[in-house]
């Protein structure tokens, strides 16, 4: 019979460290992860490899004649790892980011033009894309996204949150006698988002001020074109805090109830970890990027 190493490589994390939490903390997944992956291993094999007792995971028969093995086979993918890290371990070559259109016109670029001034040898590739499919999929190396906590097959770190703000034009202000978020709405024009990010709590935020309002709102499908149609004088739009400080044209309106924020994620696939240019560019942008939404 052939065993999978991932499997090898649970099997032993929980056989080493003794509880599932401890042996998820040591491979940087979740104890559910954990828990399953070492179940699915004890169905391929047909038996029982630990007993859960009051003080953790202990070897049944089978599972104490496995780890002789099992470790012998981590050996062997030891030295393979050896002969082959230097590839991995050398700070060249491509590494793609993907990212929103926001972050990638407004934040991203600067941090990025820093990295390839410290490592030359390292060439980019940015990509707009608003879901994590891409990554999932391993399309793109590194995921700045917001959301909620990722999937369990990426790694990462929570950065910040990302505020926001409704914004308009000073000629539509001036036209609507604004100084802040209009209590009756019905009044003005807005701009909304559309359905791909009804999932959003600040698009649920806004939504449910807007619900009576078909006539009087502008769809579109990004927050760029929203920023634009509210330079026009088109109406009233709902953007990342962050675009203001950079939209001369447009003035933050004051609100009275607070609009709902986003995490902030830098996110790269589980297999990437150890690929030492994608935990370079990685941490380098959970550093820049906590700087600015911390």
């Amino acid at each position: 019979m052939s065993w999978s190493w991932d499997h090898i490589r649970f099997f032993l994390a929980l056989a080493e460290h003794g509880t599932l939490s401890s042996a998820a903390k040591s491979l940087g997944v979740s104890h559910s992860t954990v828990q399953r992956r070492v179940r699915s291993f004890e169905e391929e094999l047909q038996t029982h490899l630990f007993d859960h007792t009051n003080q953790g995971y202990a070897f049944t028969t089978a599972g104490n004649s496995l780890f002789s093995e099992a470790l012998k086979m981590r050996v062997t993918m030891e030295n393979i790892s050896r002969e082959i890290t230097g590839v991995d371990k050398k700070i060249e070559g491509e590494v793609s980011i993907t990212s929103t259109d926001t972050l990638t016109s407004f934040i991203i670029p600067r941090i990025v033009a820093e990295i390839k001034a410290d490592y030359p040898s390292l060439k980019f590739v940015v990509r707009t894309e608003n879901s994590l499919s891409n990554i999932s999929h391993r399309e793109s190396d590194i995921a700045v996204r917001t959301g909620l906590e990722p999937p369990e097959n990426l790694i990462g770190r929570k950065v910040g949150e990302i505020r926001f703000a409704m914004a308009a034009s000073p000629a539509y202000i001036a036209s609507h006698g604004l100084n802040a978020f209009p209590d009756n709405v019905a009044d003005n024009s807005f701009i909304l988002l559309d359905e791909s990010f009804a999932h959003t709590t600040f698009y649920q935020w806004l939504d449910k001020r807007l619900q009576t309002m078909a006539n009087n709102v502008t769809i579109t499908s990004s927050f760029i074109s929203a920023a634009a149609l509210a330079k026009a004088g088109v109406g009233i739009a709902l953007l990342p805090h962050y675009m203001l400080n950079q939209e001369a044209d447009l003035v933050e309106l004051e609100v009275n109830n607070s609009i709902p924020k986003s995490d902030l994620w830098v996110l790269s696939h589980v297999d990437l970890r150890d690929v030492e240019k994608i935990r370079v560019v990685r941490q380098r942008l959970h550093k820049e990027l906590s700087r600015f939404f911390s």
